[in-house]
């Protein structure tokens, strides 16, 4: 089971993308497990990224709902897709930030630890700040 977990930067259709594949759910089933933020399904690993981001959370607190979700999708025999824009912290200025993902490598280690031995591939998308 391959594990690929969508991390977008805002302004980047992380929202369309998470409704096209809340909308097409049932067809992609048979192809793919869909943990998507747009049906709540990432709340709690949500909230716990952002405390930890932000400094008023624990690296526990993180493992924990990564367990929880690696449960989850465990013996799945089709590839997992995770998606939530949040998972490295909130984006600058949004709760006062002013960095950008500092935490992001922490978080995705702990990622690729929770899907151990699967493997786990986080997409990042990006864009271009000047526009």
């Amino acid at each position: 089971m391959k594990t690929h977990i969508h991390c977008g930067f805002h302004k980047t259709a992380s929202t369309y993308l998470q409704r096209v594949l809340r909308d097409n759910a049932k067809r992609l089933s048979c192809y793919l497990t869909i943990i998507n933020r747009i049906e709540l399904s990432t709340y709690d690993l949500r909230m716990a990224c952002l405390a930890y981001n932000s400094g008023r959370g624990k690296a526990s607190a993180v493992r924990a709902e990564l367990d929880r979700l690696a449960q989850r999708v465990a013996g799945s025999d089709r590839p997992v897709l995770i998606t939530d824009e949040a998972f490295f912290g909130p984006h600058i200025g949004q709760d006062g930030e002013t960095r950008l993902f500092p935490r992001a490598h922490e978080v995705s280690q702990m990622m690729v630890e929770a899907f151990a031995p699967h493997p786990v591939e986080i997409l990042l998308y990006t864009r271009d700040e000047s526009s």
